[in-house]
């Protein structure tokens, strides 16, 4: 009988994970039911969310428990199947978890392999839900021109980096934020960006930004909120809100919750004086699209 191998939580991380929070052991290939398949995986998917869900903090995903095989995104080809949806030697991207066999139902794909011809382990990056995330946030919410300039932070990470590429490909100036040199030298020779700010090096951040941006940012694909996203919020395009240095007034005020909505197109309220955009600042949320 052949042995499904498994990976499983073996105990709860109190900070970043590490090998020893995890174990393999040989479990047995599970036996399908009606409206079942068996996919054989063939790669692995190690995402940032996972962490949240091995956490002991609640989170927007079930927490795995100690001893569960640990759910994750996996590529595969279907070898038995008692659902006519899917048939034996389909390939399919979905949550099929750390494991070479997994007894999955429709509800567990996410997209089928459309293209052979790409490696299949393409379909948990650039052809998967990353590079989805970033062609249709990019294309469809924040919708950049030639010549436009489009800021991204975790430039180098797998959404970041197809946004920056993707607005190459329209002619959008790019500018990427990222952490650590090394990681800003990738933004500049493996994804093309045109300017990459290495903000774990910067002592500010906004005069980084204004040396990168002298024209404002146009579009902003943001993948991080907090610090980072207030400061590139700062140096959108157009007129600056009176309450930062040197300001005149009957300028544009801005308002985000980028911090809880990443990828939002900002609407923009007008405001004469320092108080007027005060009372804007603490009163709702001004409208936006979101990613």
């Amino acid at each position: 009988m052949t042995i499904n191998q498994q990976v499983f939580l073996k105990s709860r991380p109190a900070g970043i994970p590490q090998a020893k929070h995890f174990d393999i052991r040989d479990g047995v290939i599970p036996e399908i039911g009606e409206g079942e398949f068996l996919v054989r995986n063939h790669f692995l998917s190690a995402d940032p969310a996972m962490r949240g869900w091995i956490s002991d903090r609640s989170n927007y995903s079930p927490q795995i428990q100690l001893g569960e095989t640990m759910r994750a995104l996996a590529v595969g080809d279907v070898i038995e199947s008692k659902n006519a949806e899917y048939a034996r030697g389909d390939l399919l991207m979905g949550i099929f978890g750390w494991q070479e066999y997994s007894a999955a139902s429709g509800k567990n794909v996410i997209l089928r392999v459309s293209d052979r011809a790409l490696p299949l382990s393409a379909y948990l990056g650039v052809a998967g839900m990353n590079g989805l995330a970033a062609y249709f946030g990019l294309l469809d919410v924040g919708a950049p021109k030639a010549g436009d300039t489009v800021v991204v932070s975790t430039a180098a990470g797998s959404v970041g980096s197809c946004a920056g590429q993707i607005a190459k490909i329209k002619g959008s100036r790019t500018v990427g934020i990222a952490g650590g040199p090394v990681k800003a030298q990738q933004c500049l020779e493996d994804f093309g960006f045109d300017v990459a700010i290495d903000y774990k090096s910067m002592n500010d951040l906004d005069a980084a930004l204004i040396e990168s941006c002298p024209d404002g940012v146009n579009v902003y694909y943001d993948n991080t909120s907090g610090v980072i996203s207030d400061a590139v919020i700062r140096n959108i395009a157009g007129p600056l809100c009176p309450t930062r240095p040197n300001s005149a007034p009957e300028q544009i005020c801005w308002r985000t919750l980028a911090g809880r909505l990443p990828r939002a197109r900002i609407e923009r309220q007008s405001c004469r004086t320092k108080s007027q955009c005060s009372a804007i600042m603490s009163g709702p949320a001004n409208k936006m699209s979101v990613g």
